[in-house]
């Protein structure tokens, strides 16, 4: 989230050139950033109810929902790698009033939006109680 500025298309672009660059120059860490990558999806696989979507049914994802999920587990594991192997329940925040709202497409691409529900599943996923 360093750099963002309430645009995802200029930050994406922004990103995106900056990682190139990154990888280009240190090709090691190709391998950490695709295993935190696959570490994160197989813990969101294993743990959350319907993945990335609302209900078993779904088809598409909400973008506010993927980020929450996505960047909230990498930030939890990062924090807590042994949480990998754990099965936290979930279930209870999940479909939570708050977790929901924090998820609604209007309004979501200001900085302070985008750390809530980030940090909302990060925080729910390491055990810190719901405000």
């Amino acid at each position: 989230m360093d750099g963002y500025k309430d645009r995802p298309a200029d930050f994406l672009f922004a990103y995106a050139k900056k990682m190139t660059a990154l990888l280009t120059e240190k090709p090691s860490l190709i391998d950490e950033y695709q295993q935190r990558f696959h570490d994160t999806m197989a813990f969101i696989q294993r743990v959350v109810p319907n993945g990335f979507g609302k209900s078993p049914k779904a088809t598409e994802t909400p973008r506010t929902r993927f980020e929450a999920i996505a960047i909230g587990s990498s930030l939890a594991l990062a924090q807590k790698p042994e949480l990998s192997t754990e099965s936290p329940d979930i279930s209870w925040w999940f479909t939570s009033e708050i977790f929901l709202a924090l998820t609604k497409s209007g309004g979501a691409n200001p900085i302070a939006s985008l750390r809530r529900r980030t940090h909302y599943v990060r925080d729910r996923l390491l055990g810190v109680p719901e405000p």
